[in-house]
């Protein structure tokens, strides 16, 4: 990778923001809701504490394979067929979650705000602008996700802020009504 396609460890933030904050709103909050019930934050917070494990262990395979890329340092040191079958793997996975994640958010947005609106044309509009973007570069990608962010983020305070009179924190009680095993399953599943 050239100098001018690199980002920031900022950019690479603001990237990971966007990402988790349209898994988490789109994907995981209503399975979360119907397993965990009321005590879904918990779940949160105790797969906050179990990420904390993990970043110690990407850190330390980073130190050891000296910052090399994976699938490189992989095909060096370990079975070839093993790595080519590693990388079709992952290329299956994120596959399949693109596909899951557009048809989630295409789905939520008809719902939302585009009741009218054909779901095909929500799909080639979506579906175009992020082939479109990931034809160019990772730096075009941070970019364009600046903007997006920013605009999620005010729209996100809006909401917040709009519905601030509504909320009702009594009904977060009784903590652990239904047990520890929905938290914890709901944590590692």
């Amino acid at each position: 990778m050239n100098k001018s396609d690199s980002i920031s460890v900022f950019q690479l933030i603001l990237l990971s923001m966007t990402f988790i904050g349209l898994k988490t709103h789109v994907m995981l909050i209503s399975p979360l809701i119907k397993t965990a019930g009321r005590d879904a934050w918990i779940t949160v917070l105790l797969t906050c504490l179990l990420t904390l494990i993990w970043v110690p262990l990407l850190v330390y395979v980073n130190k050891k394979t000296k910052g090399e890329h994976l699938f490189q340092w992989m095909k060096k040191h370990v079975n070839k067929s093993f790595t080519n079958v590693v990388i079709f793997l992952t290329i299956v996975y994120l596959t399949l979650m693109e596909i899951v994640t557009l048809r989630e958010t295409i789905t939520w947005i008809n719902i939302i705000f585009l009741q009218r609106t054909p779901l095909i044309i929500l799909v080639l509009l979506f579906g175009f602008t992020c082939c479109l973007l990931a034809a160019t570069s990772i730096r075009t990608i941070s970019i364009v996700n600046v903007f997006l962010l920013f605009f999620i983020v005010i729209l996100g305070f809006f909401v917040s802020f709009t519905n601030f009179q509504f909320k009702d924190y009594s009904l977060l009680q009784p903590v652990l009504e239904n047990g520890y095993f929905p938290v914890i399953k709901r944590s590692f599943f």
